[in-house]
Parts: structure tokens; sequence; C-alpha cells
């Protein structure tokens, strides 16, 4: 089915005109497919807006931290095992999902200290955003 057919489709109403939700999870699954095309455009809104002002000759790149790659690795281990724990707890391994949710924890709680310090790293790098036009008061 297309997402169009889904929009009009009224789950609500019966052959009687009376109201009632029929089929709740067909309601939840369009109201996250709408949610997901809304994020999706606004994302691709921030990342065109962004784009179209990198154009411009005053433009300076931010300065790139290494230390962003290992958090963002650490993120992507953290949802590799917290997968690994709902496929856990499908298969009723009780002692998988306990380990699998324990790696995800910890793979958590590195990517928030890695932030911490990335964005200490940031604070003491002498950039003046004054006349950037990455600041606020050029905007």
């Amino acid at each position: 089915m297309s997402i169009f057919h889904d929009l009009t489709v009224k789950p609500w109403l019966t052959a009687q005109g009376t109201v009632e939700l029929r089929d709740k999870a067909a309601a939840r699954k369009l109201a996250l497919k709408v949610f997901l095309a809304i994020v999706t455009v606004l994302f691709m809104l921030l990342v065109v807006a962004y784009a179209r002002r990198m154009a411009y000759e005053d433009w300076r790149p931010s300065p790139q931290l290494g230390l962003l790659w290992a958090n963002t690795f650490a993120l992507v281990l953290s949802s590799v095992a917290l997968q690994w724990a709902v496929f856990s707890a499908r298969r009723r391994q009780m002692d998988g999902m306990r380990v699998a949710f324990l790696a995800g924890g910890a793979f958590t709680v590195v990517f928030l200290v890695g932030q911490i310090l990335a964005w200490r790293q940031l604070g003491t790098m002498v950039i003046s955003m004054s006349r950037t036009p990455q600041s606020p008061s050029s905007i």
C-alpha cells in the first residue's frame, strides 16, 4: 500500500458510521511514517541551507576534531548492542540480553563522556566567532 492510500483511509469509521478504532497498529504505523517523513524533510532542509551557506566567500570551516569520529563509533556500537538486546529478548535469551544492555549502556556512557571532552576541546580553542557567518551576531 502507498502512504497516500493510508492517509485517505478512516479506520475509525465503521459501515454504520459509528466511531470505532478498528486497527490501532495501522494508525500507529501511519503516524510513524508521517513523523519520519517530517523529520527527514526538516533534516534535508537544514543540510541544504548549510551547503548553500558554505558557498559564500566569507565562510570558514569549523575545526575538525578526531574525537568526534571516536564518539560516532561509540554511538554505532551502542546501537548495535541495544539491537542485539532486542534480538536476545525475542529469543528469550536473558543472559545475552543482560550482556547486550550492559554493553549498550557502557558504549552510551563512553559516547557521553566523549561529547563532554569534545565540547571542552572546542571551548579551549581560540576561535574568533564575532566575524564569522556561524556566529549568532551575523544573523
